[in-house]
């Protein structure tokens, strides 16, 4: 983990980025109430990492609210 952990709505948030060949990919980790954690698949190639966790976070607080999911403008 590579970002501190956010809290939102009970459930836990972070994310683990990864750069390569000049672009950042991020795995987001969310961890529910009841102890059960799940990670994401890779997403996107974002031009720096803050991008990569912000859009990270974004995703899975819209996951949690059942809200639309965001779309990355680096894809």
């Amino acid at each position: 983990m590579d970002s501190p952990q956010v809290r939102f709505q009970g459930f836990s948030l972070s994310s683990h980025t990864f750069f390569a060949a000049g672009t950042y990919s991020v795995t987001l980790i969310i961890r529910a109430p009841d102890g059960l954690q799940r990670a994401s698949e890779l997403m996107g190639n974002f031009p720096c990492r803050a991008d990569a966790r912000k859009f990270a976070i974004e995703y899975g607080m819209a996951q949690i609210a059942e809200r639309p999911l965001p779309e990355a403008a680096w894809v």
